[in-house]
């Protein structure tokens, strides 16, 4: 299904009285940048957009959504179990080579709840800022840092100081890999 919002707040509103369903891309109507959403809590979606405000452009939008086959309680966003992660492809100049991993990252999270709050597109680049919801087992959470190892630029798991630091703030510059010739 779709709908149609003339500006944040009113997506933010209709996102706070939902519940029971899946929110699987917001669109900026104007500006034709998509924003990559897998989450069943529009709540917590919402108030992202509240205290995020600058991550959110204020114009209209397009959201896709389905109902959820399985509904969970809404909670509100608890940022000590949340993940950052930020992301990056782009395309070399020199050769026309792809680097980075920003879409095969997408694709490796599709089990997990994410929210992407920045997606920067260029012709030649994209870049994109990730909210995932962090796993409470220790087997999931291993499993997540494998594949933000292989696929994200950098990332924050929170070590419950409220800030990021050297202790939980990781950066993979030499990650970066060069897709194969298809």
């Amino acid at each position: 299904m779709n709908k149609k919002f003339s500006d944040r707040n009113s997506l933010r509103k209709w996102l706070a009285s939902i519940s029971g369903v899946v929110i699987s891309t917001i669109v900026l109507v104007n500006d034709v940048e998509k924003l990559v959403i897998n989450t069943t809590n529009p709540k917590m979606l919402s108030q992202l957009i509240y205290e995020r405000p600058s991550d959110f452009p204020d114009q209209p939008y397009l959201v896709n959504f389905e109902k959820a086959e399985d509904t969970k309680p809404d909670v509100s966003i608890d940022y000590s179990k949340m993940v950052m992660v930020i992301a990056m492809e782009a395309t070399l100049a020199r050769d026309g080579r792809r680097i980075g991993g920003l879409e095969l990252l997408l694709t490796e999270l599709g089990s997990y709840q994410y929210c992407c709050t920045s997606m920067t597109e260029h012709s030649v680049y994209k870049i994109a800022v990730l909210w995932v919801v962090q796993p409470s087992m220790p087997y999931e959470i291993d499993e997540l840092k494998a594949i933000l190892d292989k696929f994200a630029m950098s990332y924050a798991f929170s070590d419950g100081s409220g800030f990021m630091t050297l202790n939980n703030f990781r950066f993979n510059g030499n990650n970066i890999s060069i897709y194969p010739d298809t």
